[in-house]
């Protein structure tokens, strides 16, 4: 879902990747907006550098007694927690917006 932090300072770039993800029919990009998340993007935001945050909402959280979310932020946050598939999308999602980037020279 669309991270609150990342609506409140770049509402443009969150809505333009989401609109991506739409586009290239990833499943992993949900159109609504969820929850906030503090981390590095929100004090980039404040210093005036526009962020976001492409995160499960769900798998934030290292204090926690669901197993799925015990991983975040941890030594165990490594490949095997990491779903290929989403992984994937995401990728796909971000080098088509790369791609799709024009410059005036």
């Amino acid at each position: 879902m669309k991270e609150a932090g990342s609506m409140q300072y770049a509402p443009d770039i969150v809505n333009l990747v989401w609109n991506i993800a739409e586009k290239i029919n990833t499943s992993a990009f949900i159109s609504k907006q969820g929850e906030g998340i503090y981390d590095d993007h929100i004090p980039l935001n404040q210093a005036g550098i526009k962020t976001i945050d492409i995160i499960d909402e769900e798998l934030v959280g290292a204090d926690t007694p669901d197993e799925r979310r015990n991983y975040w932020h941890t030594d165990k946050d490594t490949m095997e927690n990491i779903s290929p598939e989403t992984l994937q999308q995401v990728g796909d999602v971000l080098v088509y917006l790369l791609y799709s980037i024009q410059f005036n020279t």
